[in-house]
């Protein structure tokens, strides 16, 4: 392997893989990136065993070479290259890596120790922003919940178009995007969603994987193999008490109040009336509370919430009108915002 590349573009293609690697691995091979140099492009390709992914830039190769480096190190060394461009070298069981007037030698791995995941069927392939869909629901999947499928986000091709829908439990977000093929529903790892290349991509579902390919990224990763919970059972319909408010008035609201809270889940109290609604906390520290203006004709109720799951569901909604919907105060919310594909789910909270 002999090439020489852009600092700038090798710092990148090694940003959009490190984040699959993980920081401990038993095997070495695990902590390592594969670099590939062939027909004018560095690919650069990390894995954890269950995420395979793949990031290309042009480059001037002399010679092709295929070989692996650490990937912390190396990475440590791209940020920190003393010039415009960098040079690859392989000399013998080293990567002589030079910027400048810096050199480096590195030791390398065999790349045919690297996994791979071999070929696969992935169907009828589609084209969608599957980052942003994915990216809009992801912040309500579980980590590191005893129920696995519940630490991904679902995939589904529902009347000929995409819906994601993430969950943990305690509250729910669901999308609906553009028009794809018929499918199976998939689970995809929580991990793997964010790594996917942002924009226009091409999408295959096989199986067990799903293949997700950019303009110079691509990952693979392996799928949740459980059924995913009937959620719409958990989503009401027969909702009496109906409130809009501003988002970010809400948020800012809800921010200040919890400052007085000790608890983990910053727990808030909404006492909704009509045209406004107090939010109040309180802790041994002291309390307090805030007033915003809210559309609301219904009878006065009272009703808690994690303020921590409020804020990330409010952040999913553009900027204007939140809308929240509810039948008691022990009833989960159905939050919607200005867009129609877009709603949510939050379960309430015992208050004091």
């Amino acid at each position: 392997m002999q090439l020489t590349i852009s600092r700038t573009e090798l710092v990148r293609v090694i940003a959009a893989v490190s984040r699959v690697v993980e920081s401990r691995n038993i095997l070495e091979i695990l902590s390592s990136l594969r670099l590939t140099a062939k027909d004018g492009l560095l690919t650069v390709t990390a894995t954890d065993l269950t995420i395979i992914a793949e990031a290309r830039a042009e480059a001037d190769i002399k010679v092709d070479g295929d070989v692996c480096v650490d990937a912390k190190l190396f990475n440590d060394i791209a940020k920190k290259a003393g010039s415009n461009d960098v040079s690859l070298t392989l000399d013998d069981d080293k990567l002589i890596v030079k910027s400048g007037r810096s050199r480096f030698s590195l030791k390398t791995l065999e790349a045919r120790d690297f996994p791979s995941f071999g070929d696969d069927n992935y169907g009828e392939e589609f084209t969608a922003d599957l980052s942003s869909l994915l990216g809009a629901v992801a912040f309500a999947s579980g980590t590191n919940d005893i129920r696995e499928m519940l630490n991904g986000v679902l995939l589904r091709s529902l009347n000929g178009k995409l819906v994601a829908v993430a969950t943990d439990g305690h509250r729910l977000a669901r999308v609906s995007g553009e028009e794809a093929p018929a499918f199976e529903d998939i689970i995809i790892p929580s991990k793997a969603v964010t790594v996917i290349p942002k924009g226009e991509v091409t999408v295959g579902v096989s199986e067990e994987k799903l293949r997700v390919v950019g303009d110079d990224i691509s990952i693979v990763t392996k799928l949740i193999g459980l059924v995913y919970p009937e959620y719409e059972r958990v989503i009401p319909t027969q909702n009496d008490k109906v409130f809009t408010v501003d988002r970010d008035e809400m948020m800012r609201a809800a921010d200040r109040v919890v400052t007085v809270s000790s608890e983990k889940s910053k727990s808030v109290r909404l006492s909704i009336a009509p045209g406004s609604i107090q939010f109040s906390a309180r802790s041994e520290a002291g309390e307090a509370a805030d007033e915003v203006a809210a559309e609301y004709s219904g009878e006065p109720i009272e009703y808690g919430l994690n303020s921590l799951y409020l804020r990330d569901m409010l952040h999913a909604l553009p900027q204007g009108k939140a809308r929240f919907a509810l039948s008691e105060a022990m009833s989960p919310a159905v939050i919607t915002g200005e867009n129609d594909n877009w709603d949510g789910v939050l379960m309430p909270l015992r208050v004091a």
